[in-house]
Order: structure tokens, then C-alpha cells, then sequence
């Protein structure tokens, strides 16, 4: 599967909600093979007891008007108790970004488990954990304090 990104990228930076630090969010869309097939949201938390990212990714078919198959998945990486390198942990997705229909069906931890699309969602973790212009230097940067 090659994956690209596609299109215009926004990025913005909010105060988290929890302790002020920065949070860059960014998000665009992923082409699979030259097809649209996912719109992602990467939020980086700078947290000063350490990094976490929240992904969602929404994916479907584009550039129609249909949104019937939109599924969303979620994850978190970051630190997980009683392991000494940060990892990825299934989440809701798209728990904090609305209900617009665009999300389509929000996929608890249960439910993506379940799905077929499971794999795809995990190469495109994969792929933006190693080449998104906002989330690999942070990632790259976590790891660097955890050693």
C-alpha cells in the first residue's frame, strides 16, 4: 500500500485544556495508491510529564457526496504503565471533534477490533508516526528523552 498525502495541510496550536502546555494539531488527507481514502487529525500534546499523540482517521471514499461508508478510528501514543518505550493504544475516534456526519460511524476500542480496516488504519499510524512534518519530530523527540 503506498500511502501520500494529499491536498492542503492545516496545522494550528491550542492551549490544552488540562495543564496549558501547547497542543499542535494538524491534519490533511491520505491518498492510498493514488486514491483518496482517508482524512487524519494528529494532536500533539506537549505535556510536561511527557508527549502524547491523539490520532483520528476517517476512512472512506472521497470526493463524492456519499459519506455512508466513513468509519473513524482512534489511538493514542504515548507512555503506557509498565512499558519503558512509548506505544499506540486503541481510543474512540473522533470522540473530541463533533458529529459532523463527515466522521461517519466513530469506532469505540471494541468495534475496531472488529474491523476489516483495522490493518489499513495501523500503516497509516505507521506511515505518519515516521513522515508527517509536525508528528514524526515530536515522536522523534519523546523517544530521544525516554533513553
Amino acid at each position: 500500500m503506498d500511502l501520500t498525502f494529499s491536498g492542503e495541510r492545516q496545522v494550528r496550536q491550542f492551549p490544552c485544556q488540562c495543564c496549558e502546555s501547547t497542543v499542535d494539531r494538524t491534519w490533511s488527507r491520505l491518498n492510498r495508491d493514488g486514491v483518496a481514502r482517508a482524512v487524519f487529525y494528529a494532536s500533539c500534546y506537549h505535556h510536561a510529564e511527557g508527549g502524547e499523540v491523539y490520532f483520528d482517521i476517517v476512512i472512506g471514499t472521497w470526493d463524492t457526496e456519499d459519506l455512508s461508508d466513513h468509519v473513524t478510528f482512534g489511538c493514542r501514543w504515548g507512555a503506557i504503565e509498565g512499558h519503558d518505550q512509548p506505544m499506540c493504544s486503541l481510543t474512540t475516534g473522533g470522540e473530541v471533534l463533533g458529529d459532523n456526519p463527515l466522521f461517519g460511524t466513530k469506532l469505540d476500542r471494541p468495534a475496531a477490533l472488529q474491523s476489516p480496516l483495522l490493518p489499513e488504519f495501523w500503516d497509516m499510524v505507521d506511515f505518519l508516526l515516521l513522515n508527517d512534518p509536525v508528528v514524526a519530530p515530536f515522536v522523534n523527540g519523546h523517544r530521544a528523552r525516554l533513553r
